[in-house]
């Protein structure tokens, strides 16, 4: 053994080391310009590796293992993440929508500035005076004072064109009430096809996300599309 501490084995020094513990904890990375990976270590057991990379997708690893869509190991874990439509109001802000022959009409409350508010924190906006949010919706001084004062209780009524509602996410199954049948499964994007079947089956309340504007943005949206799991036990 030197003086240093290092040793001397077969004419090559070595620092001989017992063992190499990763610190308990979660971590986040950057593994590439977009591919994230955020890895949670227990003082015992499995390591848990959640990553996402340009095909907004949240993969699973277990130990290292094959990867898995991220809502199996969600649905897995809680029952009250069973079903798409409870792990979609889990991390989506859900807007109540009622649909009449040309228009549609929002429930919103102050939620939405909040919400707003951090959105542009987190991307680093520029500050806009009138920021955009969904179904062209703008956030202008007008609609911020009815916000401020509507609660989830007793939220703003704002209303816009039905054509606005394409693109958002289906949050909860559409189903016809005659027949049972399910129109639009929790998840579906909104076309106008879909419009038209809801008007068909007699369907004037919908529960909407929009992905584009909402924090969570594409990545559970698509993550679902690939989970072929649908109950606690086949995750």
């Amino acid at each position: 053994m030197t003086e240093t501490g290092t040793f001397i084995i077969n004419g090559t020094e070595r620092v001989i080391v017992s063992q190499l513990h990763r610190s308990p904890g979660v971590f986040f990375t950057l593994e590439g310009p977009n591919h994230y990976l955020a890895k949670v270590v227990p003082y015992r057991g499995s390591w848990i590796e959640f990553e996402y990379d340009t095909k907004q997708i949240l993969w699973v690893r277990i130990d290292r293992k094959r990867r898995l869509p991220g809502s199996v190991f969600l649905r897995a874990l809680s029952p009250e993440l069973e079903t798409n439509a409870e792990i979609l109001r889990a991390f989506y802000t859900v807007i109540d929508v009622k649909l009449t022959a040309k228009k549609a009409g929002l429930s919103l409350d102050q939620r939405i500035i909040e919400i707003e508010n951090e959105r542009q924190k987190a991307l680093r906006f520029r500050k806009v005076a009138e920021p955009t949010l969904f179904a062209g919706l703008k956030l202008n001084d007008a609609m911020r004072k009815k916000l401020e004062k509507a609660t989830v209780a007793k939220p703003v009524k704002v209303s816009v064109d039905r054509e606005e509602l394409i693109g958002a996410i289906v949050v909860d199954d559409l189903i016809d009430n005659e027949t049972g049948e399910v129109i639009a499964a929790a998840n579906s994007r909104v076309t106008e096809e879909l419009l038209t079947q809801a008007d068909e089956a007699g369907i004037k309340n919908l529960a909407l996300a929009f992905p584009d504007w909402d924090a969570t943005g594409e990545i559970l949206h698509q993550t679902l599309e690939k989970d072929t799991s649908g109950t606690q036990m086949d995750a």
